[in-house]
């Protein structure tokens, strides 16, 4: 595809509406051809429906999209595609039930004499993608759903990588589940394509990464144009104060004193090719960190805490009383609440409105005489709208609307509607912005002064080390060790993900022989 002697792309005075609220406000911009461009902006200031207008999947209310001179008249995804644009969502738009390659090629699948599809040369090329990526332990015969969500945002990279006549390609927000080591990949296939003359649109809330990457940062604030300057001449305070209009910094709140008490006591936790004698106590109004890299086993752990995994073996206690693996219904009831990793996968429904994702998982408690009490539900909706700030048009408006901060702060509720004594979030802030972090941190801690025990797993060591008073590091499987106080720094816990360093742990016997039974 010849490239156009101006701007890949040119953004003129757009404008959008939603039921007559306009949440992006005469918006314009250039993006030359060979440009890694950033956007930052809090949670409902624009970015991802500026996003999705050049990617076709929006109309805009007002003003032009030009993609390499061609003006975009027909918003729809098939067109901007064909006219170059290739769009990674924030949120997986993977199928499920499809093999990694069939994810990866689809919509523009390889075919052989009498247009059978050719799987053998999309799962080779599927492959060499994937290699590229450095995450060649991905099975391009796999099933999606078998994936972790870091494997996952790998595949829809690949997905977005195989089309060949892309000029520009949009990330939103890559890396919240990648590690550093998969950051520095995937930085170096954006230059790479930065080389070959491909634009690069990048969102994202880690301001580090954004000035460490792009060229440009666009700064948008309540749908509104702020400016654009070259990212060597801001920093990363001056980012911030100018997607909230002020000053702010990433100060954690102070961390709660637990009691003494045990909430949680976990022996030997293992899960055949995935976890190896896990084993750990989180006490009564503690925050406690599981860290360690990509496939160390920190969600698989959370996974089979809940009941989530058939094949879990060893021994649970919530405050003294033992509770059976592999069984969700009797994990909830135990007292225990997960907030997963992959929010639009297993943490709300998009489709469903505010009062039926937060009543989900709780819905057991409306019922009187055999009736759903619908205005209860109502009432406890309208007081999780109010306490944890929930931007949204009404309690009847769908997720699929909402920022990821807000979808984020539903799937919280949900959670907290269950009445949890212990509660594990996993990836809490993934793809939020920095105000509505410094919210769920305050919240985290609030739950941990009002007794809840409460788990964190998170890609961001900074918020492992902020949050967490004890933290147990995982490799592989395995607990390498459980570090506390001073030594909960990123050094250590690097050293332990890696296993260039353990810690001794100690003995259950009593646990050992119940794993055999």
């Amino acid at each position: 595809m010849p490239e156009a002697a101006g701007p890949v792309l040119a953004v003129k005075g757009v404008s959008k509406d939603f039921s007559g609220v306009r949440v992006l406000s005469d918006v314009s911009l250039e993006v030359a051809p060979g440009e890694i461009f950033g956007i930052i902006g809090e949670n409902g200031a624009g970015k991802s429906t500026l996003l999705k207008i050049v990617g076709g999947l929006y109309t805009p209310t007002e003003g032009e999209v030009w993609i390499g001179g061609t003006r975009l008249a027909d918003f729809d995804p098939q067109v901007a595609r064909r006219l170059g644009v290739t769009l990674i969502p924030q949120e997986f738009n993977l199928v499920g039930d499809l093999t990694v390659f069939e994810n990866i090629f689809l919509g523009q699948e390889l075919r052989r004499r009498f247009k059978l599809l050719d799987k053998r040369r999309m799962a080779a090329a599927s492959s060499s993608l994937l290699a590229r990526l450095k995450a060649d332990d991905i099975d391009p015969w796999t099933k999606v759903e078998a994936l972790s969500a870091a494997q996952k945002q790998m595949v829809e990279i690949a997905k977005a990588l195989v089309n060949a006549d892309s000029r520009i390609i949009i990330m939103d927000e890559p890396t919240t589940i990648l590690s550093q080591a998969e950051v520095e990949i995937l930085f170096n296939t954006i230059r790479d394509l930065k080389n070959h003359g491909v634009a690069v649109i990048y969102v994202s809330h880690k301001l580090r990464e954004v000035k460490a990457i792009c060229d440009r940062v666009l700064v948008l604030r309540d749908g509104l144009f702020i400016g654009i300057d070259p990212a060597e001449k801001l920093t990363e305070r001056q980012m911030a104060a100018s997607m909230v209009g002020r000053e702010l910094n990433q100060v954690f709140p102070e961390k709660t004193v637990p009691s003494g008490e045990v909430a949680l006591k976990v022996e030997n936790l293992t899960v055949p090719g995935t976890l190896r004698d896990v084993s750990f106590e989180v006490k009564k109004g503690e925050v406690f960190g599981l860290a360690g890299l990509m496939g160390a086993g920190r969600t698989e752990t959370a996974e089979a805490l809940m009941g989530l995994s058939k094949q879990a073996k060893g021994r649970i206690e919530v405050y003294g009383e033992r509770t059976p693996l592999g069984n969700p219904v009797r994990a909830v009831a135990a007292g225990l609440a997960y907030l997963s990793e992959d929010r639009q996968g297993k943490g709300i429904l998009v489709k469903a409105d505010i009062i039926e994702n937060i009543t989900l998982s709780s819905l057991g408690g409306y019922i009187k005489n055999r009736l759903i009490d619908n205005r209860k539900r109502r009432e406890t909706a309208e007081k999780y709208v109010v306490e944890f700030s929930i931007r949204a048009a009404s309690l009847a408006a769908n997720l699929e609307f909402f920022s990821g901060g807000n979808q984020q702060k539903v799937s919280l509720a949900k959670c907290l509607d269950t009445r949890p004594k212990i509660i594990i979030f996993d990836e809490p802030t993934r793809g939020i912005d920095i105000r509505a972090k410094s919210d769920i941190y305050n919240f985290i801690q609030s739950l941990a002064r009002d007794g809840l025990a409460c788990i964190l797993i998170s890609s961001e060591l900074e918020e492992v080390i902020g949050l967490c008073r004890r933290v147990a590091v995982l490799h592989e499987g395995e607990v390498t060790g459980i570090l506390e106080g001073d030594d909960i720094n990123e050094e250590e816990i690097m050293l332990h993900a890696t296993k260039l360093k353990t810690s001794p742990r100690p003995e259950t016997p009593a646990a050992a022989a119940e794993v055999g039974r």
